[in-house]
């Protein structure tokens, strides 16, 4: 009996070292949206969370050729890029009871954010306040009658929404905007933009690999006597793309449900569940040329992606040789003697 229970034991503990090396967020491919562990109670709900103008992952280059009958080699590259500079958007919200004294409070928070960014080295050029609404706020006022009750509409006071736009070169000091942010009741960061330098250089430096790794690829056919570039049309088809940050981040649900026992009855409330987020970077495991393999922050992901036909032309039709028929004029002559009889006679 303990042989059992220690067998059981240290297959239960097996299992669950096999959880902490994988981690919880489970991979998208192989689970899907929805996952139960052995017991049958364990929650797993991944999902990527997507700015309004992306709906799918598609930031991996994909050219596109016919396939007819030719010889394809294709070389998919992947350059990992660190920002040089972000920006991030906290939007403010200001209320109050006139439209002079709303203004004032405004101005008071974003003067104290923006006297706290300077202490960071964030100078005035790099902070950026968009104006978005100031509008009326309106309440009911209860008007009682003899026989019912009017509600009516009538000037609570203003409301004005602004963003501030924070250009920043470090990505570290994010903690330190944010907490400067908080100190100034500005809770809402809308999101962060990464920005890289000289974009065409890297997409240049992809296309060389790429080449290069076309002609490694060439000289493999060439070990087995196959020459791709003799008597051959060649055809080139390109593609390039960027994947920005907050295309990849994703978001799940990891918990253990307790279940009911038969018989009892009654309303169920459940707890509200913890949601983590994720940065789920490309991965390497696509592509033939890796460029900065290893990702530690959110970077900046460009794909390249080139593709080459080799389409034998066909051999050239040889022309048939002229031939030519002469015809040789032979002349006979007859001769008829006396006798009625019909003699060839010679002719030199």
């Amino acid at each position: 009996m303990r042989f059992q229970l220690f067998v059981f034991l240290l297959f239960v503990a097996a299992s669950y070292s096999f959880s902490q090396v994988t981690g919880n967020a489970p991979s998208t491919e192989s689970v899907g949206n929805h996952m139960k562990d052995r017991m049958g109670n364990a929650h797993l709900y991944p999902q990527r969370i997507l700015s309004p103008n992306h709906s799918t992952r598609s930031s991996i280059a994909n050219a596109q050729l016919s396939t007819a009958n030719p010889i394809t080699l294709e070389v998919r590259c992947l350059k990992n890029v660190e920002a040089d500079s972000y920006t991030a958007v906290f939007h403010i919200t200001q209320k109050g009871k006139t439209a002079e004294s709303t203004d004032k409070f405004m101005n008071g928070r974003l003067a104290g954010f923006t006297d706290q960014l300077a202490e960071l080295g964030i100078p005035s050029s790099a902070i950026v306040i968009d104006m978005l609404t100031m509008i009326p706020v309106y309440e009911y006022e209860v008007e009682k009658k003899v026989f019912n009750k009017r509600f009516n509409e009538v000037p609570k006071g203003f409301e004005m929404k602004k963003n501030v736009h924070v250009q920043f070169k470090k990505v570290n000091v994010l903690d330190d905007i944010i907490t400067a942010a908080a100190k100034h009741e500005i809770y809402d960061i809308v999101k962060v933009d990464y920005y890289t330098k000289n974009m065409e250089e890297h997409f240049e430096e992809m296309k060389r690999r790429a080449l290069e790794t076309i002609k490694a690829k060439e000289s493999f056919y060439e070990d087995f006597d196959i020459q791709l570039r003799e008597n051959t049309e060649i055809i080139l088809a390109e593609a390039k793309a960027t994947s920005f940050p907050v295309e990849n981040y994703y978001q799940y649900q990891a918990y253990s449900s307790s279940s009911l026992d038969k018989g009892k009855r009654g309303e169920v409330v459940n707890a509200e569940k913890n949601i983590t987020y994720y940065y789920n970077a490309i991965p390497n495991k696509d592509f033939d040329v890796i460029i900065n393999p290893e990702v530690i922050e959110p970077v900046l992901q460009l794909t390249y992606n080139l593709k080459v036909q080799y389409r034998k032309l066909p051999e050239p039709v040889q022309p048939k040789p002229e031939v030519k028929t002469e015809i040789k004029e032979i002349k006979k002559f007859y001769l008829v003697t006396p006798d009625g009889k019909i003699q060839l006679m010679p002719v030199e």
